[in-house]
C-alpha cells in the first residue's frame, strides 16, 4: 500500500499545470546547492511549556532573546522540532528562533484527543501567551504551514510575518489520500521501514544519511493513533476561501519537485494572499529546508530584514492576477 503512495507522488509531480490558460514558467537556477558550514551561534536551549489545556509542549530555541525578531517554527506531519535543526544552525544568531514539538509529536504530550489543525493552531497562540511573545513570524512546513495559515487567519494580531514552506491551503492531492489508507493499517510499534520510506519520499535530492535517520526517529515517536487522527482531520481542512483574510507579509517557498504540495496549490496561495512573495526552488522536493537549508536561511533572513510592505523587488513588477510566473531562487514574484 505504501509503495503505491510513493508511486502516486512520482506520477502527480509530472502533471502539467495551467494557470488561467497559461503554463507555469520556470527559469534556470544559477545558484549552486550550497553546503556552507553553519553559523556560529549560541548552544540551543530547550524547555517545556504547560498550556492551559494541560498539553506540555517541548521546544528548542536558538539565538538572542529579542522580542522584535521572534520566529516560531512549526514542523510537518510526524516530524518534530528536529526538522528545523539544520535551518536554525544557519540563521543569524540575532534571530530568536523557536521550534516546537507539536502535540502528539516529538517529546510533547500525546493526549488521547484533539488533533484537528485548529487544536494545533490554538496551541501556538497559547504557547506564545505562556512565553509572553506578543507577535512573531510563524514559519510552517507542510502540515505546519496549514497551521501557520490558520494562526494568521484567526489571530492576525499575533503574526508579524508568515512563511509557508512546501504547504497548501487544502490537501487535495490524491497522494495524500493514498497515504491515509496506508496509515490506517499501521500497528504499534510502527515498522521503521514504513517510517523510513515515508520520510525518504519527502525529498528529491539526497541528504546526509544520519540526518534522514533523525527524521525517521521523529516519526517513530508518534503513536499510530496520532498518525491516523492527525491526517484524517488534516484532510478536512480547506482554507482557500479564507486566504484573503491573511494580513501578514507572507513568503511562500516551494520546491518544483514537490510531490505533495502542487504547483496549483502555490498558485492559489500566491494569488489569494494579498501581501505574498513566492519563491520556487528548482530541483528541490517537499522538504525544502532539509534539501536547501542555506538557501532557505538566506531567504528567511532577507524576509525578516525587509520590513517594507510596499517596495517591489528590483527588476520585477508584481503580476496581475490571474497571470503567474513561478521563478526560482534569485528571482521572485511579489504582489504587495
Amino acid at each position: 500500500m505504501f509503495r503505491f503512495f510513493v508511486l502516486v507522488i512520482v506520477t502527480v509531480i509530472s502533471w502539467p499545470v495551467l494557470i488561467a490558460g497559461r503554463p507555469v514558467v520556470l527559469t534556470a537556477d544559477s545558484a549552486p546547492a550550497s553546503q556552507s558550514k553553519p553559523l556560529a551561534s549560541k548552544a540551543p536551549r530547550t524547555g517545556v511549556v504547560t498550556l492551559p489545556s494541560g498539553v506540555q509542549v517541548r521546544y528548542v530555541e536558538r539565538g538572542a532573546v529579542d522580542p522584535s525578531r521572534v520566529v516560531i517554527m512549526l514542523h510537518g506531519y510526524t516530524d518534530s522540532s528536529y526538522s528545523f535543526q539544520s535551518l536554525m544552525d544557519r540563521l543569524d544568531p540575532a534571530i530568536q528562533a523557536i521550534a516546537i514539538d507539536q502535540r502528539g509529536h516529538g517529546d510533547s504530550s500525546k493526549p488521547g484527543c484533539c488533533y484537528a489543525p485548529e487544536d494545533f493552531a490554538a496551541d501556538v497562540v497559547a504557547f506564545m501567551d505562556a512565553r509572553q511573545i506578543k507577535t512573531a513570524t510563524i514559519v510552517g512546513h507542510s502540515m505546519g504551514g496549514v497551521i501557520a495559515q490558520i494562526v494568521a487567519i484567526t489571530s492576525p494580531e499575533r503574526v508579524s510575518g508568515l512563511v509557508i514552506v512546501g504547504s497548501v491551503p487544502a490537501f487535495t492531492n490524491p497522494a495524500v489520500e493514498g497515504l491515509l489508507a496506508a496509515v490506517k493499517e499501521l500497528n504499534d510499534p510502527i515498522d521503521r521501514r514504513f517510517a523510513h520510506e515515508f520520510q525518504a519520499s519527502m525529498i528529491h535530492k539526497p541528504i546526509d544519511t544520519d540526518e534522514l535517520e533523525g527524521y525517521v526517529d521523529a516519526s517513530m515517536t508518534v503513536p499510530p493513533r496520532v498518525w491516523t487522527d492527525v491526517l484524517t482531520q488534516l484532510l478536512t481542512v480547506d482554507l482557500r476561501s479564507d486566504l484573503r483574510g491573511i494580513k501578514a507579509r507572507t513568503l511562500i517557498l516551494w520546491g518544483d519537485k514537490d510531490g505533495v504540495a502542487t504547483r496549483a496549490d502555490q498558485a492559489t496561495l500566491f494569488q489569494e494572499i494579498p501581501n505574498a512573495t513566492l519563491k520556487v526552488y528548482e530541483g528541490i522536493g517537499h522538504a525544502v529546508h532539509w534539501e536547501a537549508p542555506d538557501r532557505v536561511a538566506g531567504d528567511l533572513g532577507a524576509f525578516l530584514a525587509d520590513r517594507s510592505s510596499t517596495a517591489q523587488p528590483s527588476g520585477l513588477a508584481a503580476p496581475s492576477a490571474p497571470a503567474l510566473a513561478m521563478p526560482v531562487r534569485g528571482d521572485q514574484v511579489s504582489r504587495r
